[in-house]
């Protein structure tokens, strides 16, 4: 085993969040990851980008909300931020699971009801469709009441 293949094999080990030394002969690597807290890790986490994008063009997203008819838009903007927030703590950090999987089930089926109110229904994503959402908030859902 080459320095370099053992580096690698570290940084993968602290990524899956299971320091390398504790593993035995014959053991692998993902035996001891809780594949549903990694879930709601990931789910937790895809709410950061989300946050930003709302919070950085305040005035974008709030048109983006009256535009699906949600009014007046500042209100369900303020709501989808605090309601993600719950989700990324919930979630993301582990404090209230359950809370924050329905949290950002809730922000999730409302983006699919905007994009349905905007777009049309479409069911595929490349014509703008609600799939992408519904299945992320089963996800969260899944994640936060395991």
């Amino acid at each position: 085993m080459t320095s370099r293949s053992v580096s690698r094999y570290h940084l993968f080990a602290t990524f899956a969040l299971l320091p390398a030394p504790y593993l035995t002969k014959g053991q692998q690597l993902t035996d001891n990851i809780d594949i549903f807290r990694l879930t709601q890790i990931l789910c937790g986490a895809w709410f950061v980008p989300h946050l930003f994008g709302k919070v950085t063009h305040f005035a974008k997203a709030q048109g983006t909300f009256e535009a699906a008819g949600l009014r007046p838009g500042a209100v369900f903007l303020v709501a989808a931020i605090a309601m993600e927030l719950v989700a990324l703590v919930g979630l993301g950090v582990g404090v209230v699971p359950r809370l924050g999987g329905l949290a950002g089930a809730i922000v999730l089926a409302g983006a699919a009801f905007a994009v349905v109110k905007i777009n049309g229904m479409n069911w595929r994503w490349q014509n703008m469709g609600p799939e992408y959402p519904l299945f992320w908030a089963a996800i969260c859902l899944i994640a936060g009441f395991n």
